[in-house]
C-alpha cells in the first residue's frame, strides 16, 4: 500500500500586520526527496487553492457528496511531484490577517510580495477579446453580436470609455451564456444547493458539477478545520470557495492571441498528443523554450474534467519531455 502524507498549517508573511497564509502540502507518493515541488495557486484572485485545487482538481482526495467523507484520486499530481497548495491572498480560504485593512489592499503586487508570483492571466486585452471570439466560434452568440463587438469595442488598456453600442453587444453576449457554466460550456449544471444524506457513488472520470457544495460543507466542519490546523479563532466568516473578487474565464482563443503578440518562431509544428490511444490534446513548441499545449475535453479546471490527461501533461513537463506523439 502506498501512503499519502499531507501537511497543513500557516506561513506568516507579515509579522507586523499578523498576515498569515494557509498551506496544504501533499508529499509525493514515492521518492519525495528527489521529486520537484509544484506550487499551486488558484486564480480569481480570491479563490481557494485548498477547496478548488486540492479537493476538486489535482489533490490526493475528493469529497463525497455527503460532505463528510473522502475518496482517493488516482490521478493526483503528487504521483509525480510534491504539491504545495497556498491560499492567497490573505482573506481567501483559511488565510487571514490581524490587520483588517490588509483585505482591501489585495492585488498582484501584494500577492507577488507574499508568494513570489503574480496573477497568471496573461494580457487583459487579448483575454477579453478572446473570450467573446470563443463564444462565437462555439456558436453561443449571434453573428451580429460578434460583428458589433469587433466594430465598437476597444479592449486595449488605453481605452478610456466604452461606446454605448459596445455595451449593448457585450450585454447581448452575457445574456446568451448566462444559463451555461462558462468555465466549461459543455458541462452539466448543478441543481442542488447542498449535500446528499448518504454519499453517492463517486466517479473521478465524470466530474460532479455539485462538487463545490460538498467541499464547502466539508471545510466548514469544525473537526476538519481542527485536523487541518486552521486558525478559526482568526476567521470571522464561513469558509467559501471564493472571496468577493470578480473572477474571469480565460479561453484558449485568448491564450492564442497573447502568444501571437510575442511573435515567436515555431520550433516544432502543431500536432496532436496521445494518451491511451486517444488524442489527449494538441501542442506546438516555440523558440525560447515555450510550449503551448491544450487538453481535449477539459474545462477551466482541467484536472477536474480530464484528470488522466492533466496528470500526463504535468508529468511530461516536470520530466522535461515532449508530450507523446501519435
Amino acid at each position: 500500500m502506498i501512503l499519502t502524507f499531507v501537511y497543513a498549517g500557516y506561513v506568516t508573511v507579515d509579522r507586523a500586520n499578523g498576515r498569515a497564509l494557509f498551506y496544504y502540502f501533499a508529499e509525493a507518493t514515492e521518492n519525495s526527496r528527489s521529486k520537484p515541488i509544484v506550487l499551486w495557486l488558484n486564480g480569481g484572485s480570491g479563490c481557494s487553492s485548498l477547496g478548488y485545487g486540492a479537493m476538486e482538481e489535482l489533490g490526493s482526495f475528493r469529497v463525497m457528496s455527503d460532505g463528510k467523507t473522502m475518496y482517493k484520486n488516482p490521478y493526483a499530481w503528487n504521483e509525480v511531484a510534491n504539491v504545495l497548495f497556498l491560499e492567497s491572498p490573505a482573506g481567501v480560504g483559511f488565510s487571514y490577517s490581524n490587520t483588517t485593512s490588509d483585505y482591501a489592499k489585495s492585488g498582484d503586487r501584494r500577492t507577488a510580495t507574499d508568494a513570489l508570483i503574480g496573477n497568471t492571466v496573461i494580457n487583459k486585452e487579448t483575454d477579453s477579446k478572446g473570450a467573446f471570439d470563443y463564444f462565437w466560434t462555439h456558436a453561443l452568440i449571434a453573428d451580429e453580436t460578434i460583428r458589433a463587438i469587433h466594430k465598437f469595442c476597444n479592449f486595449s488598456p488605453d481605452a478610456r470609455r466604452t461606446a454605448p453600442k459596445c455595451d449593448s453587444a457585450l450585454n447581448e453576449a452575457s445574456l446568451a451564456v448566462e444559463e451555461l457554466d462558462v468555465y466549461n460550456i459543455y458541462a452539466p449544471l448543478c441543481f442542488s444547493s447542498g449535500v446528499t444524506p448518504t454519499p453517492k457513488s463517486p466517479s473521478i472520470e465524470n466530474f460532479d458539477p455539485c462538487t463545490s457544495n460538498y467541499v464547502e460543507a466539508y471545510l466548514n466542519n469544525l473537526e476538519v478545520q481542527k485536523a487541518l490546523h486552521a486558525n478559526i479563532s482568526k476567521l470571522n466568516y464561513t469558509w467559501s470557495g471564493c472571496s468577493d473578487d470578480i473572477d474571469g474565464v480565460v479561453p484558449v482563443t485568448s491564450t492564442r492571441y497573447s502568444l501571437k503578440k510575442l511573435k515567436l518562431k515555431v520550433k516544432t509544428p502543431w500536432r496532436a498528443w496521445m494518451l491511451n490511444s486517444e488524442v489527449g490534446g494538441y501542442t506546438v513548441m516555440y523558440d525560447h523554450n515555450l510550449t503551448f499545449a491544450t487538453v481535449r475535453g477539459a474545462g477551466h479546471e482541467v484536472p477536474s474534467y480530464q484528470p488522466a490527461r492533466a496528470l500526463e501533461m504535468i508529468k511530461n513537463f516536470l520530466q522535461g519531455l515532449h508530450l507523446p506523439p501519435i
